[in-house]
């Protein structure tokens, strides 16, 4: 995004202590928190930057010196002389995807409660950071007009915490949407989303795009999952089939019935394009949103989607399905 310097943006989230563990090293206390980054990459494009967070007696003011020195303006930013800061212990895994919480204390945080009402500046960015979202929705009611956008962000504290939720480790979202639909929920459940990639998922479709209403049963969900495989997505980093889009998969399963026959479909064209069948199985793994049967609850882990693996293997391109 490309900003004038006189574009007002206000800030609104955490400014703490964060403790990151990886593989290879600690970092320590070091200062972190979701209103002091956003602040500070916004500080490349525009100076005129208000900061509305809480900090507690520990957070050392000469930091606050050098966020005015770059543009960003800290007399919204509340001090609980009671209290200490945010704190924020958390592990990331190898593959920097997976995260584990070890220690969120909320201190100041907790008695966080932003008056913006006093400004008298209409703000054309309002930036909303990892918060609770009663509080960003607060914050948002004090400074909307109709000029301004709006960008919020939160996480599975937040969530979680205002809200009756249910989740399974490691799992993605729609992952545990698929096991609950086809599991737990499967007589009584209806998925609203927006995305296409749900509709892989047997069961009943609210889809927010349009407000309609659509019973996917085992046969269309197969389908949608074989064209995923076939044209791949790239929003979720799967490149899918060369060559392959919405209308060739179309004619490439068009009257396939059952599942070993648009799955021999799928294979036929990866091995005709010159792909193996790994890359096949491999493209329909990260396409899969999982169903009932395809996580291990003990193992705390995803079962692989292998469909007659073994007998399709050695599929070649000129195999006629049967």
């Amino acid at each position: 995004m490309n900003m004038k310097k006189n574009k007002q943006i206000l800030v609104a989230g955490t400014m703490a202590f964060d403790e990151i563990i990886t593989k290879n090293a600690k970092s320590g206390k070091v200062i972190g928190g979701a209103a002091t980054y956003i602040s500070y990459s916004s500080s490349f494009f525009t100076n005129d930057i208000y900061v509305s967070s809480i900090i507690g007696n520990d957070f050392p003011v000469s930091f606050l010196h050098e966020m005015n020195s770059k543009g960003i303006f800290t007399r919204m930013i509340e001090v609980s002389n009671k209290n200490k800061s945010f704190y924020w212990k958390g592990e990331y895994k190898n593959d920097f995807n997976t995260r584990v919480t070890h220690v969120t204390n909320l201190n100041a945080l907790e008695f966080y409660k932003p008056s913006l009402n006093k400004s008298s500046i209409n703000f054309d960015l309002v930036m909303l950071g990892n918060l609770d979202p009663v509080i960003q929705m607060d914050i948002y009611s004090q400074v909307k007009n109709d000029q301004n956008f709006v960008i919020l962000d939160t996480m599975n504290y937040w969530i979680e915490k205002t809200h009756r939720t249910l989740s399974y480790p490691f799992l993605e979202g729609d992952d545990t949407l698929g096991l609950l639909a086809t599991g737990k929920y499967k007589d009584n459940c209806v998925v609203v989303s927006g995305d296409k990639d749900m509709r892989t998922i047997p069961t009943w479709h609210c889809f927010i795009i349009d407000d309609s209403i659509e019973f996917v049963d085992s046969h269309k969900a197969d389908y949608n999952f074989c064209t995923q495989v076939l044209t791949g997505d790239k929003s979720d980093g799967y490149i899918g089939c060369k060559g392959v889009g919405a209308i060739k998969a179309s004619r490439i399963l068009d009257g396939k019935k059952k599942l070993p026959e648009m799955w021999e479909a799928v294979l036929q064209e990866y091995t005709r394009n010159g792909y193996s069948v790994d890359d096949a199985y491999h493209q329909s793994r990260l396409a899969r949103i999982l169903r009932e049967g395809e996580y291990d609850y003990k193992k705390q882990e995803p079962k692989l989607w292998s469909y007659k693996y073994e007998h399709y293997r050695n599929f070649t391109e000129d195999r006629k399905v049967s």
